[in-house]
């Protein structure tokens, strides 16, 4: 059975589990980072690969790296 001092606990509880949780996550742009790392990364072993080239220049995109975007869109234009 639930009781208020029950309901407070767990409330406290639950807002220190989120507190941690948003501390440890990575930002939507440190994560956006790492990806446009691995995607240069997979440039540099697969340098002729479209595919590839393009979901680098969409990361430099979503990064606000608008020259870089479009050093590697226009690669694939030609």
């Amino acid at each position: 059975m639930w009781t208020w001092r029950r309901v407070a606990e767990r409330t406290r509880a639950l807002r220190q589990e989120v507190a941690v949780l948003t501390d440890t996550s990575p930002s939507p742009h440190a994560m956006q980072q790492r990806m446009a790392k691995m995607l240069r990364r997979a440039v540099e072993l697969r340098p002729t690969d479209g595919y590839i080239i393009d979901s680098l220049g969409w990361a430099y995109y979503r990064l606000g790296q608008y020259p870089r975007s479009e050093e590697h869109t226009s690669e694939l234009q030609s």
